[in-house]
């Protein structure tokens, strides 16, 4: 049972990468290309929580950690 929440932590995880990294990207993209400074700002929220996200995911790996309450 446990190798199936691994499974879906891992998947779900690389899923919120790829969906968090590509609003990064348009974020950034629009920034660049219109220069206001909320964009740049949305961009660098949504790098936070994507890459936050990634390193719980990890950390959850690495020390593995009992998902009970």
């Amino acid at each position: 049972m446990s190798m199936m929440f691994d499974t879906a932590i891992i998947s779900l995880k690389t899923l919120i990468l790829l969906l968090g990294g590509s609003v990064t990207f348009i974020a950034y993209k629009a920034y660049r290309r219109a220069g206001v400074s909320s964009l740049r700002v949305l961009s660098l929220g949504f790098g936070t929580i994507t890459s936050g996200a990634l390193l719980a995911g990890i950390a959850n790996q690495l020390f593995y950690m009992s998902l009970k309450i």
